[in-house]
């Protein structure tokens, strides 16, 4: 099943790609229950600042259905946080123990952009990221801030949960909100998406109050997360308000994990969850060891300047939102399954968008000058 528009002009290759996803028995996008009953299909939107070019859904799929988003909950998280920096109530580079007493020397010297760029130092994955029955979100980031480091602060990329969830408790910390009235004040509210909050990566997806995962617990639509795209790519502004600032913007766009290096588990790839211990990245994920990091999302392709110029955060359900600012375009690929049935569609879909859409700047720089 087909349904939706093509918004300009005609795209029969994404067409057919897209139909020979769904296709049962086939490679593509599995029917397998998930959490609701619009997982055995996607949609697909995509178009520049002023004008939506392609707006379709294929397979079995409820149009604007409310799913987990998985990690691509992490830009919005980190934009909330920006918000704060904005208004000079968080200082990126200033350790936490600036807004957080008691802490020991090593964490205490950890600073906001390392807690949102993965280069804290801090362990990939803490069990109270998701208890969202006993914890709160201020409990929570007390039990990580308690755990060994694994590296030393700015020296090692570790992707992983536990740093999202202290830089959200320290964002509730010094705002005086709840996270979920942090977000929706800033970032939900200006940007119209009544339909995102976050809840728990394991099956509880209903918003909590107490301790939201804020890695990657959101739950959204494709026009919410559409709304999102729409206020990056024009560089923190949406419908003749401003949201984020440009400085902020270009912060979350830039690369921050230049010169560091990749963290090894030393154990087997279960027991590393959700880390591969060859590349140091989270189970999910289409990163190598030369995909640079910003603050809250990937570096797919970067400028001479280590600036993002196709940057994304996708999830481990499929969901992939871009924004490429060498060809002026935002996409979202929106489904609820999972990495592998996403990744090649994501891959062949900039291929031809990549072929079909001129570049309007200069063309890229070599991702490992960056990484």
């Amino acid at each position: 099943m087909q349904s939706g528009r093509n918004a300009s002009g005609s795209w029969p290759e994404i067409d057919e790609r897209l139909q020979r996803a769904v296709r049962p028995a086939a490679p593509g996008v599995p029917c397998q229950g998930g959490y609701s009953a619009e997982s055995c299909g996607l949609e697909l939107r995509f178009g520049s600042r002023d004008q939506l070019w392609y707006d379709q859904s294929f397979g079995e799929w409820t149009r604007d259905a409310q799913v987990p988003i998985a990690s691509a909950s992490k830009w919005l998280t980190a934009a909330a946080i920006m918000t704060l920096v904005d208004e000079g109530t968080l200082d990126l580079d200033a350790p936490i123990s600036t807004y957080w007493s008691g802490l020991d020397a090593d964490h205490g010297a950890i600073s906001m952009r390392q807690l949102l760029s993965h280069t804290s130092g801090m362990v990939h994955h803490a069990p109270c990221t998701h208890d969202q029955q006993i914890h709160t979100l201020q409990q929570c980031a007390q039990e990580i801030l308690l755990l060994p480091l694994a590296a030393k602060p700015g020296t090692t990329f570790l992707y992983g949960a536990p740093s999202f969830q202290v830089a959200g408790a320290i964002a509730e910390k010094v705002s005086g909100q709840s996270w979920r009235d942090l977000f929706k004040e800033r970032i939900a509210d200006p940007l119209g998406m009544t339909k995102t909050l976050y809840g728990s990566t394991r099956g509880q997806f209903a918003d909590t109050t107490s301790n939201p995962q804020l890695a990657g617990g959101g739950i959204s639509t494709a026009s919410d997360y559409y709304a999102f795209l729409d206020m990056m790519m024009q560089r923190g502004m949406f419908q003749g308000r401003r949201v984020l600032s440009e400085r902020a913007y270009d912060a979350m766009e830039r690369s921050n994990t230049g010169g560091v290096s990749r963290y090894e588990c030393p154990l087997t790839e279960a027991a590393c969850y959700p880390v591969w211990p060859t590349a140091g990245f989270a189970l999910g994920n289409p990163a190598t060891g030369s995909v640079p990091y910003g603050l809250g999302n990937w570096l797919f392709r970067v400028d001479s300047d280590c600036n993002g110029t196709l940057v994304s955060s996708p999830g481990a359900y499929g969901v992939h939102g871009w924004i490429d600012t060498i060809r002026g375009y935002r996409g979202l690929l929106f489904m609820n399954g999972d990495y592998t049935a996403s990744a090649p569609i994501f891959e062949d879909l900039l291929s031809i968008l990549d072929q079909r859409i001129p570049q309007r700047t200069a063309p890229e720089a070599p991702l490992k000058d960056c990484a």
